[in-house]
């Protein structure tokens, strides 16, 4: 795992890697199945709905490191956190915007004021605060207590929130095993992208940190 580590720290294999997620991604698109209803605008609800999740999974992570450095205030696992909260919050604004344009795709219209659209508006904004107030000099237990704020509010978020014109888990439920596996791909790819440029994202905070300031985070 360390030899792994080490070579996915290497700016080339990053890039390498990214490229090739980019390049799957776009073949899948291209392959995959169109929907009854949705037509070919599925192809667009295909990338919201993996780069949300991606984003949620990266929001549920950051929750996990949260909780590690409000217990063990390290600043190594802080930096972590902060480079995993910063590609989170990208990624889930990715699947945001995703929604608006699938919502015009398919809709011929973004309607602002449904439910499930207001909702990731402020989800976006309340990680976006949440990562802000972490690069002020807090103590680092405050910052861990900070990271857990994101997947805390979408929680509250989706508890008290109606589906009025998103339908529920409609991949999920599809009787298409080729429509569950072209989101599955898709998703897996968002997350192996998310990663490499967590690694990218860590390397620069980790470079760009002073001696003095690793030692007080």
């Amino acid at each position: 795992m360390a030899r792994l580590a080490a070579v996915m720290q290497s700016g080339c294999a990053q890039a390498g890697w990214l490229a090739l997620c980019l390049l799957a991604g776009a073949l899948t698109t291209v392959l995959a199945p169109a929907e009854r209803t949705l037509g070919d605008g599925i192809r667009v609800v295909y990338w919201h709905v993996a780069c949300t999740w991606a984003g949620l999974t990266g929001f549920a992570l950051l929750a996990v490191l949260g909780l590690v450095v409000l217990l063990t205030g390290r600043p190594s696992w802080q930096t972590w956190a902060f480079a995993i909260g910063c590609v989170a919050a990208v990624c889930f604004g990715a699947g945001a915007t995703l929604s608006a344009l699938a919502a015009w795709v398919n809709w011929g219209g973004v309607y602002w004021a449904e439910p499930r659209m207001r909702a990731n508006v402020i989800m976006l904004a309340g990680s976006v605060i949440v990562l802000t107030l972490a690069t002020w000099p807090l103590p680092a237990r405050l910052k861990g207590a900070l990271y857990l704020a994101p997947a805390a509010l979408y929680g509250a978020l989706i508890s008290n929130t109606p589906l009025v014109m998103h339908p529920h888990d409609p991949i999920g439920l599809s009787s298409s095993a080729a429509i569950r596996l072209t989101f599955a791909l898709l998703y897996g790819l968002c997350v192996g992208m998310a990663a490499g440029v967590v690694l990218i994202v860590h390397r620069r905070l980790v470079e760009n940190t002073l001696p003095s300031e690793k030692r007080i985070t």
